[in-house]
């Protein structure tokens, strides 16, 4: 912490940076000087500051030395765990888009591993068309990553702005991407989540070879993209068989199938193109269960049906690119660009050669620029006593804040849609039958915390089995078991209050599954009795991913959806995610959405998480098992 900085200066960041209102900052104020804390202790003590935001406002604090070699000039946006600045490579003098990744004791290996692979993934791609990425290297308790920095607006605003785009404009644009996206597929890179708000529209530099009035696209978000390499599966930056993409653009071939390659990046060219023109995505207007259905056995309304005045050829060339079966769909960028040079709708969309020297903001979707504190309900003692089991109680007296602000786990913070797979549940106990996404959409609020201390069991109850910490392969502390049962209350603890429940979180668990032979997670626990428990099972096994409810502790648990086929390498840590959302459960592996199951009445704030083996020393490892608190926004 900035101990040598004023309070106000702390403060007076804060509330600039919109991390504070006005009101919280004076309360903090009067209070830090009254028991002599700092104001940034003070903020986490009271769930007002992440220790992301605080890391911010202590960046801020100290611009020129803050991060070797760089000088921060702005904040941009923050994630969970990222932090994008605005800042200058003092060795250059050149403004570059700085993100950062905190690190902590338990960061796993792997972690720091998959935001190397996206440096150096990003650092292949040398294009006009494409993001430059600059620098990456480590730095204290981060690693950062400098790239282009770019002005401009992507193509979803521009669309929502102005409505749909000329045929010689949109056909301009999807050239230069495609353009981009060629060199990327030489080097066996496929970005799997093209849409149009990942393609920024700026100003093309002087003597740039584009028709007057075109704006200059840039590829953003490269982060998500899979090395296809068959040799070596270390380059992979999703898991196997994960469903990557937003829907309305991604490909059929995308919900499910391993062989994805550039053919997935030219359909979600064709979808853009399709919006572009039409001024609606396809599948617009349609739940996520019937987006997948239809792509996977009808085309999207015609162009003809949602636009007049379109040529023949600009209509045949969107079917062509969105062609279902991969044999029909335009298979490579070269027929793509001559397909739109036989347009003859623009004689200028020559390949771009020139390097770009234009500077853009470059946002990872989905990062903020603040969260808002917002009122909580307080539990007594008694009530979370009627919900919880005895003996799953936090000790109210030893409650500590620890790694705040470390929920983001994901490297890259992502569009609500974007980066994550799509499942269907099907609730066979309710009357709804199947269960895509709904309800509002809840946003962290800046309350998160650990709930392994990666020493001991501490707040947590072993019901049964020989649960113990060890080290693991990379020498981080983590749970483990070969078999067994333990539980714990899932409540906001924050020093000097009474534990208040947390109405809405996300929980997430990184578990290497090794030897044994199952990982449950239980959620969503109601009881009206001894024997009438009823739960929600995500089940995590060597080869698939289930999702279940239990109506009674005998009784078998019964598949809310088929199990989802994955091949997933148990020897390293795997996310498993619940969220309890405004309407319902989603339960996530690796960001692949499972499945969705609606919320029940009196629901218990308590997680199980069990361990199936058929040996005492196969052992599952359990580790970075964190919590946020979601909230509308």
């Amino acid at each position: 912490m900035s101990g040598e900085q004023p309070t106000s200066s702390f403060l007076e960041i804060a509330q600039r940076e919109g991390l504070l209102a006005a009101e919280a900052v004076a309360d903090l104020s009067r209070e830090s000087q009254d028991r002599q804390i700092s104001p940034a202790q003070l903020a986490m003590q009271q769930g007002l500051l992440s220790l992301v935001q605080v890391e911010i406002i202590e960046t801020l604090l100290n611009p020129s030395s803050a991060i070797t070699g760089y000088e921060i000039l702005g904040l941009l946006g923050y994630g969970g765990m990222g932090v994008v600045y605005r800042a200058r490579q003092k060795s250059l003098g050149r403004v570059v888009a700085l993100k950062t990744v905190m690190l902590n004791s338990k960061t796993s290996r792997g972690r720091l591993s998959r935001f190397e692979q996206e440096a150096q993934t990003v650092g292949k791609l040398l294009h006009p068309q494409i993001v430059t990425a600059y620098d990456f290297g480590r730095d204290g308790n981060r690693v950062y990553f400098a790239m282009e920095l770019v002005q401009g607006e992507d193509i979803e605003r521009r669309l929502d702005r102005d409505g749909p785009l000329t045929e010689v404009e949109t056909w301009g644009l999807i050239r230069q991407a495609a353009s981009g996206l060629a060199q990327a597929a030489e080097l066996g890179i496929v970005h799997r989540d093209i849409k149009p708000a990942n393609l920024l529209l700026v100003t093309p530099p002087k003597g740039f070879p584009l028709p007057p009035g075109m704006p200059m696209v840039k590829i953003a978000d490269f982060g998500l993209a899979l090395i296809i390499d068959e040799v070596d599966d270390r380059t992979r930056l999703t898991a196997d068989n994960s469903t990557v993409g937003s829907p309305h653009y991604m490909a059929p071939e995308q919900l499910g199938s391993s062989e994805i390659d550039l053919r997935a990046d030219i359909y979600a060219l064709g979808a853009t193109a399709y919006h572009m023109l039409s001024g609606r995505p396809p599948f617009d207007g349609l739940a996520l269960p019937q987006i997948f259905a239809q792509k996977m056995s009808q085309d999207p309304p015609s162009l003809t049906t949602l636009r007049t005045g379109l040529s023949l050829e600009s209509i045949t060339l969107v079917q062509d690119l969105m062609a279902r079966d991969l044999a029909q769909r335009i298979g490579n960028y070269t027929e793509l660009i001559d397909r739109i040079d036989q347009l003859g709708m623009a004689t200028s969309m020559t390949s771009p050669t020139v390097a770009s020297a234009t500077q853009t903001v470059t946002l990872s979707p989905g990062m903020t620029y603040s969260t808002e504190s917002r009122p909580t309900t307080t539990v007594t003692q008694a009530d979370i006593t009627s919900i919880i089991p005895a003996g799953e109680l936090p000790d109210a007296k030893r409650a500590t804040r620890r790694g705040l602000g470390i929920g983001g786990w994901g490297l890259v913070a992502l569009v609500l849609i974007s980066g994550v797979g799509y499942g269907i549940a099907v609730w066979r106990d309710s009357p709804a039958a199947i269960v895509g996404i709904s309800g509002d959409e809840l946003k962290p609020t800046g309350y998160a915390a650990d709930l392994f201390d990666g020493e001991s069991l501490s707040k947590w109850r072993t019901i049964a089995g020989n649960w113990q910490t060890t080290k693991d392969d990379e020498g981080a502390t983590v749970l483990a078991a070969s078999g067994g049962l333990m539980s714990r209350a899932v409540v906001k603890e924050v020093p000097g209050r009474a534990p208040e429940r947390l109405e809405y979180y996300r929980l997430r668990i990184s578990a290497a599954l090794r030897q044994a032979t199952a990982i449950e997670l239980s959620f969503g626990i109601h009881a009206t009795g001894p024997a009438t428990e009823t739960r929600s099972i995500l089940r995590f096994e060597q080869d698939q991913v289930s999702l279940g409810r239990q109506s009674a502790k005998n009784l078998p648990v019964v598949p809310v959806l088929p199990a989802v086929q994955l091949a997933l390498d148990p020897e390293k840590y795997h996310e498993l995610r619940i969220e309890r959302q405004a309407a319902q459960w989603r339960a996530y592996v690796d960001d692949r959405l499972i499945g969705t199951i609606p919320l029940a009445d009196d629901e218990a704030p308590l997680i199980r998480v069990a361990v199936e083996s058929d040996s005492d020393d196969k052992l599952a490892y359990l580790a970075d098992i964190l919590v946020e608190e979601l909230a509308h926004p």
